[in-house]
């Protein structure tokens, strides 16, 4: 242990003692060129000796012998500091350019969508996508035409399925039933953000539900013993009459017209009002396509029946869900 100790201490005397031999000798040769006084000196403030400092007239540091440290690509940042040293690029990059990877001109940095080409008015992102609404409406007119022009006799084959749709709960022997059903959605009053407002009178479902619910098919239940109420769970405000007038049926307009009761908030076609125990069946309709759809049936206690229907060749069949 104590040998190690000393070889040690011998090592790191001896290299102290070598480092000052070599200064003597440096500062012996210095003298010969120029005074002691000049050698001693300390020109350039960087606390490294004349006779010691390789650039004695530029400021520098100790590790790198008296000069300062270079700066290849001139950007301020000494090559010491420098992560790219020889491409310029700011101090707050570590002397390395910000990239920009998406090569929209806008430096990641600034880039909200840095891997995305954008443009500089929406900060490096693509522009926002902008639905056409008058496009779409335009569309869609042509596309409700030709859907009433290829489904004009469909409430016939409706008619088929309508009849059969009360059958699950016959069972129950439920009495002075009231029918909530769907007609016309109207859609939504608002919409916000880049979305288009539906025109009712274009929405293929609005059509297809109108044409199941025709005036036979109402007449039909209406006239069933165990009904005496139907509701629309649709109001029809008074200022889209003319509309209506034109998107429906002539027959299912008219009976819409002469059997409900005026100033309600909501189409009601009633048979008797004065029953008071009664059971609220609710139906909707959702159309898959004109010969695909599935129908729900519920009271919300007793029973919540749903059957989906694909009509193929003469008849409707059940299909699974």
């Amino acid at each position: 242990m104590k040998y190690y100790l000393f070889l040690i201490l011998f090592l790191f005397s001896n290299s102290f003692w070598s480092q000052e031999v070599n200064n003597t000798l440096i500062l012996k040769k210095c003298r010969k060129d120029f005074n002691k006084k000049s050698c001693l000196s300390d020109e350039d403030q960087d606390g490294i000796l004349f006779y010691l400092d390789k650039c004695p007239k530029e400021k520098g540091f100790v590790e790198n012998n008296g000069c300062p440290w270079p700066d290849q690509d001139k950007d301020g940042v000494i090559d010491n500091d420098d992560a790219c040293p020889e491409v310029m690029g700011p101090a707050e990059n570590n002397g390395c350019p910000w990239p920009d990877t998406d090569g929209d001109g806008i430096l990641d940095k600034d880039d909200n969508c840095p891997t995305v080409p954008g443009l500089e008015e929406y900060i490096g992102c693509p522009k926002p996508y902008q639905r056409d609404c008058a496009a779409e409406k335009r569309k869609d007119s042509l596309d409700m035409i030709k859907l009433r022009t290829d489904y004009k006799d469909i409430d016939k084959i409706y008619n088929q399925l309508s009849r059969k749709i009360l059958e699950p709960i016959n069972k129950y022997n439920l009495k002075n039933i009231r029918l909530h059903i769907d007609l016309i959605y109207w859609g939504p009053m608002d919409i916000v953000g880049n979305g288009c407002a539906p025109d009712w009178r274009y929405i293929p479902s609005n059509y297809l539900t109108t044409k199941f619910w025709n005036a036979s098919t109402l007449e039909y239940f209406y006239n069933r013993k165990n009904i005496n109420w139907i509701s629309f769970s649709t109001k029809m405000p008074e200022q889209v009459f003319p509309d209506l007038k034109e998107f429906l049926d002539p027959s299912l307009y008219d009976y819409l017209v002469k059997h409900s009761i005026k100033n309600e908030p909501r189409i009601m076609i009633i048979k008797d009002n004065k029953k008071q125990d009664y059971t609220f069946i609710t139906i909707k309709i959702y159309f898959q396509d004109p010969y695909k759809l599935t129908i729900s049936v519920t009271d919300s206690n007793r029973f919540n029946i749903t059957n989906a229907y694909e009509y193929k060749g003469k008849d409707w069949n059940k299909t699974n869900q």
